[in-house]
């Protein structure tokens, strides 16, 4: 798989407006050169595009995307992290703050969106079944890639609150007993995920 990770601008957002030292903002470079995107990733998404076609052509999603969201008003996020976000930094629901193919991994931390590849974003109650299918399938099929730049992400974001004066929220979560993230399986990671148990639950219940 050919795939680039992207960093951007807004990750740093609070080195700049937090004036910290250049030292700082250096090592934060860094880390995102070592450690890769911090929320984001550029991956194959699929053959799903905004419409829900496959490969062959044939339309399977019936629902109407929501509309153009302008970048910085966005709609209620419901990633618990968006709470305390980085200075500078977008909320998942500011639609289309990432070019085509940039897959936002706040997606699996939340359980009501699914977003394209064209950066169109989906209520997971209004997608079909057979478009639900394919999504699932395809982050099964990628289960291990993810779950790694999760793992890369979980680190970044460590750091760069240490580096800020920040509490970890994921630090306070393993000192009071969740799993650290590190000791799941790809499978189990994907499975627990708010994203994943959503779609479960999609397929089984009214219409799935």
């Amino acid at each position: 798989m050919d795939a680039r990770f992207a960093v951007t601008a807004s990750a740093f957002g609070a080195a700049w407006a937090l004036g910290v030292s250049r030292r700082v903002r250096r090592r934060l470079r860094h880390v995102a050169k070592v450690v890769g995107g911090r929320r984001e990733l550029r991956a194959w998404n699929g053959s799903l595009d905004r419409d829900g076609a496959g490969r062959d052509g044939r339309q399977t999603f019936t629902a109407t995307p929501v509309e153009d969201q302008p970048v910085g008003d966005p709609v209620r996020s419901p990633v618990p992290s968006d709470a305390d976000l980085w200075p500078g930094e977008l909320p998942f629901t500011a639609w289309r703050q990432h070019e085509a193919g940039i897959l936002d991994l706040r997606v699996f931390d939340q359980d009501q969106w699914w977003v394209d590849r064209n950066q169109t974003p989906h209520m997971l109650t209004d997608m079909s079944a057979l478009y639900v299918e394919r999504v699932i399938d395809m982050l099964e099929s990628l289960a291990e890639y993810y779950y790694l730049m999760t793992v890369r992400r979980d680190l970044l974001q460590r750091i760069g609150d240490e580096m800020l004066g920040r509490l970890s929220t994921d630090n306070v979560a393993e000192s009071a007993g969740a799993t650290p993230l590190r000791d799941l399986t790809p499978q189990a990671w994907l499975e627990g995920s708010p994203l994943m148990r959503a779609l479960r639950r999609r397929l089984s219940g009214p219409g799935g």
